[in-house]
């Protein structure tokens, strides 16, 4: 008897040891992760114990079981984001939006669980090598920044095996590395807004109506022997959306009997206004288009530059028209 009343007095001053320990440092993990996102917004607002993003609100952090995992901070007047970020180490996901912030902390590549890096409108002056070691990262967005002084992207980033979409819009970008097919699980990148200045050589290019495409390629090389390498690199290597469509192995009542892009389109997005060739000013087809190339040499300035602007809006409305296929016959 006196030993299990011994046993008993041992358990129950232990159970009060761990009370005293719990009493001592009553702070959960939330509230630790909480405390280190209201020293990186600089104020203490509320924001941070929330389960659900909300876009309409600035600066959040969504917690789940009792974590921090995804962390939003927008228009703060803030300049640098502290070290101490590398302890929130459960986060899958953050968005930096609208700040001064020109240089990232080596701390958030160290932020192994990461999946999703939004890094909008910031004074970045270069794209960190640091990159590279978010090795489960599958969303980058490093979009329109402030001073456009990224460049170059750094061959670090092409060791993110994992990256399924990456978004670089808005910046002075040049060249696209011919490393980027390393990224074999990327399906969705983003360049414009950029000064890209050549398609990578052994690239895959995508036409509609592949034929004409490839004899107007064709000509260019020889008119211009400097670059035919790299041109023929492009004509090798294109694969024509319309074969899909030719073949029949896709249609609809709506394509009317046709195969053009012009039939195509309006078939699989009928709703789309964002994808009507109508709305567009003083270019609406192909011959329009040749004949509007033509008579730009002949135009005062501003008409020049007026003509040009729809020019370039024909292309973007038929790169887009592309994109939008592509995308429908990958979810077929």
């Amino acid at each position: 008897m006196k030993s299990v009343l011994l046993l008993i007095n041992i358990i129950f001053i232990f159970s009060l040891t761990l009370v005293n320990a719990t009493n001592a440092d009553n702070t959960t993990d939330i509230d630790k992760d909480c405390q280190i996102y209201y020293s990186i917004i600089g104020k203490n607002d509320g924001s941070c114990e929330i389960n659900e993003y909300n876009p309409a609100c600035f600066s959040s952090a969504v917690h789940k079981n009792g974590r921090i995992t995804e962390m939003y901070i927008k228009a703060e007047k803030i300049e640098k984001i502290l070290p101490s970020i590398i302890e929130l180490s459960e986060l899958e996901i953050l968005y930096l939006y609208l700040m001064l912030i020109k240089e990232l902390p080596d701390e958030i590549f160290k932020l192994k669980k990461l999946k999703q890096l939004t890094l909008y409108r910031l004074n970045l002056e270069k794209i960190p090598s640091s990159i590279g070691e978010l090795s489960e990262l599958e969303k980058l967005t490093i979009d329109q920044n402030e001073p456009n002084d990224i460049k170059d992207i750094p061959n670090e980033l092409f060791k993110l095996k994992k990256l399924k979409e990456l978004n670089l819009k808005g910046n002075e970008i040049e060249n696209i590395p011919s490393s980027i097919e390393e990224l074999s699980k990327l399906e969705k990148l983003y360049l414009n807004g950029n000064q890209i200045k050549e398609i990578p050589m052994n690239t895959c290019v995508l036409a509609y109506n592949m034929a004409f495409e490839k004899m107007v390629i064709k000509k260019l090389a020889d008119f211009y022997p400097d670059l035919s390498e790299h041109l023929m690199s492009i004509h090798d290597n294109m694969k024509d959306l319309m074969v899909p469509f030719k073949e029949r192995w896709y249609y609809c009542k709506k394509m009317q009997g046709s195969y053009s892009i012009k039939y195509v389109l309006p078939a699989l997005f009928p709703n789309d206004k964002s994808l009507d060739y109508k709305s567009l000013n003083n270019v609406h087809n192909g011959t329009e288009a040749m004949n509007a190339f033509k008579k730009l040499p002949k135009l005062d300035s501003q008409a020049k530059i007026e003509l040009r602007k729809s020019l370039l809006s024909y292309c973007e409305l038929d790169t887009y028209a592309m994109v939008k296929i592509w995308e429908k016959l990958k979810d077929i």
